[in-house]
């Protein structure tokens, strides 16, 4: 099925809409926000599954800079406090 025109995605749909791995999403959502943990996209159960909104999927992938190249990445990142 074509991703682009589904509003709800399965875990694995949208682990692939997003260009990352199922187990990125596994676990990033039972890490949830805790310090230096990865982002991850919301979501939503039904029932006992796991969904993901397109619209949420779109907003995760729109959240993260567009560098030209390292140099400007590295100028960018600001120091984590420990």
């Amino acid at each position: 099925m074509d991703l682009d025109k589904k509003t709800i995605f399965t875990e694995k749909e949208a682990a692939e809409y997003i260009g990352m791995s199922v187990s990125f999403l596994t676990n990033s959502r039972s890490i949830g926000n805790k310090r230096g943990a990865a982002r991850a996209p919301k979501f939503f159960k039904n029932g006992r599954c796991i969904r993901y909104r397109k619209s949420e999927l779109d907003r995760f992938n729109n959240s993260f800079n567009d560098y030209e190249n390292l140099s400007e990445m590295e100028q960018r990142i600001v120091p984590r406090p420990k």
